[in-house]
Parts: structure tokens; C-alpha cells; sequence
């Protein structure tokens, strides 16, 4: 009965983690010609690491192998600080290179990949990639035992 209502539920973002040595993945988004980490929305019918690894071929021209969940974000505001009617959890899927070339980008989300190191990282988009979890990230890195971190 309650779906007659429709009972608002999260939604759910995937940010895929891809490293290449010391260098982090990222895609430029053709919005703001800004960079962040290849993700978008989890499709209905689509396990996590299946989105993961859409949106990292989709975004970067890359395959992966999705082999563990970093981190889990609730993403409560908009840009300009507005609480947000619904709730957007932020996934952060650690994903493992599954071929050393990128073949074409094939939405139009995004205009070119790169693997950047954390002392050279450029400009983020802004709700899309927050530097603290981009510290987080590379903590995570260092630390790869370290348990999933949630909130």
C-alpha cells in the first residue's frame, strides 16, 4: 500500500576508484570543464559494481573490476547549501584496471580522462568531488586494509 504514495526512498551515486600506480582516475565533465571521479546514477536492475564499471567505460574509455566498497557518503545538500529534499547516498567503488588502454569516451558527460597524482590534482567539479574525499581516497590507498568508511 505504501507504494501508492510513493514512499521517497535515496538515491544512490557510484563514484568508481581507479588507480594506475599512485595516480587516480579522473574524467573532465563537460558542464564546468572541471574533474571528477568517473560516477553517475545506479540504474534499476543494476548491482553496484555493474554501475562502477559502466560509468568508468562509459566516462573514460576504461574497463575495470569492481573489488571493494571504500566508502558511503550522505550527500545532503545541493551546491548552494540548500538542504535537499531526498536523501543521495555517494558510493565509492574501488575498482581495479582491467586493461592498460581507454577506448573512446561514449556519452557525452565527459570530454577526456587522466590520471593525476594527489599532489597534482586539478580543478574539482563541485558536487561532484569534494577535496576532503578526494584526501579520503588517497587514504584509502595508503591504507588498503582499511574498513569501509560511512556516516
Amino acid at each position: 500500500m505504501w507504494l501508492r504514495y510513493l514512499y521517497p526512498t535515496p538515491k544512490l551515486d557510484v563514484r568508481a576508484v581507479v588507480f594506475r600506480k599512485d595516480e587516480l582516475l579522473l574524467v573532465r565533465e563537460a558542464g564546468d570543464g572541471r574533474w571528477s571521479l568517473p560516477g553517475g546514477w545506479v540504474d534499476l536492475r543494476e548491482s553496484l559494481g555493474e554501475a562502477a564499471t559502466r560509468e568508468v567505460r562509459e566516462e573514460s574509455g576504461y574497463q575495470v573490476r569492481p573489488v571493494k566498497l571504500l566508502a558511503v557518503s550522505n550527500i545532503n545538500r545541493r551546491r548552494d547549501g540548500r538542504s535537499m529534499q531526498v536523501n543521495v547516498f555517494r558510493l565509492f567503488v574501488r575498482c581495479e584496471l582491467a586493461s592498460t588502454s581507454a577506448r573512446s569516451i561514449q556519452g557525452a558527460e565527459t570530454t577526456e580522462a587522466g590520471f593525476f597524482a594527489q599532489s597534482n590534482l586539478p580543478e574539482l567539479s563541485p558536487g561532484r568531488c569534494t577535496p576532503a574525499e578526494m584526501r579520503r581516497i588517497f587514504e584509502h590507498y595508503g591504507e588498503p586494509e582499511r574498513a569501509a568508511d560511512f556516516d
